[in-house]
């Protein structure tokens, strides 16, 4: 279900990402550091949607594509690029437009995914053992078979990096799970990817103990997500979209972020990441007060201690005191309920929220 068109979509993501404002991005010609690589993914990219494009078309979109990009990188050149950006970049080109989509990809890069356009990963690799400490708590059988083969989380890395939108092959599909973390939290590709693997665990614990042979079907299980819910009768090896979100909302309502953390290895991530900034930076800020300063993100992609920046004269005291006006938190939660519609209505979705 979710919204159900491209036109809903592109309104609604603009509302959940504050990029709906008229002012534009500072202009930088200047070349990101990034840009060759980016050329060299663009040019293999747009092969699995849109369907049916001639190589004109197709050509002509790439080139959009990578405008796209260079505009956001450009505009916060402390950001690093990362294979697959160009996945996520093209689902918001796809649904939103050349236009549209400048400001809202430059948004889920600084208040999303920037954990992962540092100059290193590590951010992201302690997010992926989250993922393992919620297979832990949920089905110690399978984490215990997991272990015992030595397989790390690394199998969701792609899936966790563009919030499985270089895995699908459809736009809708892409979509579809990138509106339902939009309308919850960063954190929540966590969820999916742990959910889908346990919802194969019984086809995992099938395999031999084999590192490279669980390894190498626990990578795959992204492609097993489908658009459509197959008839009850009929035997397949996919999971619809829907069951998945439905599956994934279940397990943040029985591990809540911050029990999660409290039962991880790693309970507190990088003090900069996303995942722990999200709540107290990210939905206190106005549309209007974004694009934050280029010192600041210095300040966000240094290894220091957020308590320390937080002490500093700087923006950061004005971040952390900004309320949304009562109208924005309303038009947020309206959104979110709306995207997540799919969902069984048993489940409150407000606890997506909190």
């Amino acid at each position: 279900m979710g919204l159900v068109n491209n036109e809903l979509r592109s309104k609604a993501w603009a509302i959940l990402l504050k990029s709906d404002i008229k002012t534009g991005l500072k202009q930088n010609t200047s070349k990101h550091s990034d840009e060759g690589q980016i050329d060299l993914d663009i040019n293999r990219s747009l092969n699995s949607y849109p369907k049916g494009l001639m190589k004109p078309s197709k050509d002509a979109l790439r080139t959009q594509l990578a405008t796209l990009i260079k505009k956001v990188l450009r505009a916060q050149p402390k950001l690093c690029y990362f294979q697959g950006y160009h996945d996520i970049a093209a689902c918001f080109l796809l649904v939103m437009g050349p236009t549209r989509a400048v400001r809202a990809l430059y948004n889920i890069s600084l208040f999303y995914i920037r954990d992962a356009m540092q100059s290193k990963l590590e951010p992201v690799m302690q997010q992926l053992d989250l993922i393992f400490t919620l297979i832990r708590l949920t089905d110690e059988q399978l984490y215990r078979f997991l272990e015992e083969c030595e397989v790390p989380p690394f199998y969701a890395l792609s899936w966790v990096l563009t919030w499985g939108t270089h895995d699908v092959k459809e736009l809708e599909l892409s979509a579809r799970i990138v509106e339902f973390i939009l309308a919850s939290h960063p954190c929540m590709i966590l969820y999916v990817a742990a959910a889908l693997t346990l919802h194969f665990r019984d086809e995992i614990l099938s395999l031999e103990p084999d590192y490279a042979m669980v390894h190498t079907s626990l990578s795959k299980l992204f492609t097993k997500v489908t658009l459509s819910q197959t008839h009850p009768l009929e035997v397949t090896d996919s999971l619809d979209v829907e069951s998945l979100l439905e599956k994934t909302a279940v397990l943040f309502q029985s591990y809540p972020l911050l029990k999660l953390r409290q039962a991880s290895k790693v309970p507190w991530l990088h003090p900069n990441s996303c995942i722990n900034l999200y709540d107290i930076w990210f939905l206190n800020v106005k549309a209007e007060d974004l694009p934050v300063s280029n010192a600041h993100i210095q300040g966000l992609m240094e290894q220091g201690d957020l308590n320390q920046l937080i002490q500093k004269p700087t923006i950061w005291k004005q971040l952390l005191n900004l309320k949304l006006p009562i109208f924005m938190d309303t038009w947020t939660l309206c959104i979110g309920v709306v995207v997540i519609l799919g969902l069984s209505w048993k489940y409150h979705t407000a606890n997506l929220f909190s």
